[in-house]
């Protein structure tokens, strides 16, 4: 096979026509479905996430912890904020794939916060080190990667001094305590499979129901989910956008939640300093309280999502 990294693409004139077809209804998302003030939520909810993560510092006492947190809480406001997008285009698919992603950002924010001893936010920071050098000592010693990588001088110089970074921040003394063990583990926290780790903070669950069943949509091995049905001996491909809110909506509740469960966690691990119960609530009998805006979040979620959740995650 022939390179052209370094050559000039060849110089064509063009007579014809392209056609396309827009199969996505662009122009009436999903979103117009409604209802308008459960989308409206879900934006408040990651906006919210998001006031936190920019509000609550890191602990110089707990800089490791902290720091491994703050990513976490980063990577899931990202992941919700896709989720938001695809759903409310209608792409399904795609968005069952990020809920998963979430859902395993709960549980290694779990892992992560629920250690003491901080030796989880140690094997987590070590084990990317750890793969991040491998990944480039992989680059650099294959063959025909290697001689791609040479034809541009400034990424061949790049991913050199990256794997020399990472190989020394994986040796650097914050990571003795972990190091031999990352270095056998196939997983980053140390237990021999997915399940057992979430099993290890009380999500079989979770594990059986939404990340076992969202997997195929990540690994592509679902085929059948794309065809409608079957007519006169001819398989119909379904749309390539799912519009109907009682399909959407319950992932949609999920996304919500757990994101919700990943903002409890990352509060309550910083012993709630800088998170004011600032919203005042008035019960039914005229008791007053003040509470934290999360609970006032969590107690709208259920209620506005009940009607949706009863019909239970789908990914028919």
């Amino acid at each position: 096979m022939t390179d052209h990294s370094n050559s000039e693409p060849p110089q064509f004139d063009f007579q014809g026509e392209i056609r396309e077809s827009d199969l996505f209804a662009r122009e009436f998302p999903a979103i117009l479905e409604g209802p308008s003030e459960i989308w409206l939520f879900t934006k408040s909810v990651i906006d919210h996430g998001s006031h936190i993560l920019e509000t609550l510092p890191l602990r110089s006492t707990r800089a490791l912890r902290d720091s491994v947190s703050s990513a976490l809480l980063r990577r899931a406001l990202v992941t919700a904020e896709s989720v938001r997008h695809l759903f409310a285009k209608g792409l399904q698919e795609s968005g069952f794939s990020l809920v998963r992603i979430l859902l395993e950002i709960r549980v290694t924010l779990q892992l992560v916060t629920g250690d003491s001893k901080d030796i989880m936010a140690s094997r987590l920071a070590a084990f990317h080190y750890l793969a991040a050098q491998r990944y480039g000592t992989s680059v650099l010693k294959d063959d025909t990667s290697r001689v791609r990588l040479q034809s541009s001088p400034e990424w061949f110089g790049y991913t050199k001094s990256q794997t020399k970074a990472f190989k020394e921040y994986f040796s650097s003394p914050g990571f003795d305590e972990v190091r031999e063990a990352v270095k056998t583990s196939q997983h980053w926290h140390g237990f021999p499979n997915v399940e057992d780790a979430f099993a290890a903070v009380g999500a079989q669950d979770d594990y059986r129901r939404m990340y076992a069943l969202l997997s195929p949509f990540v690994h592509v091995t679902n085929l059948d989910f794309d065809f409608l049905d079957i007519r006169n001996g001819n398989l119909i491909l379904k749309p390539l956008t799912q519009r109907e809110p009682s399909r959407l909506l319950p992932q949609l509740a999920t996304m919500v939640i757990t994101l919700l469960e990943v903002l409890e966690l990352y509060v309550h691990d910083r012993d709630y300093e800088n998170y004011p119960a600032n919203v005042r609530t008035t019960g039914a009998d005229g008791s007053v309280e003040d509470v934290h805006p999360l609970s006032v979040l969590q107690y709208r979620a259920t209620k506005m999502f009940n009607p949706w959740l009863v019909l239970g995650p789908t990914t028919s």
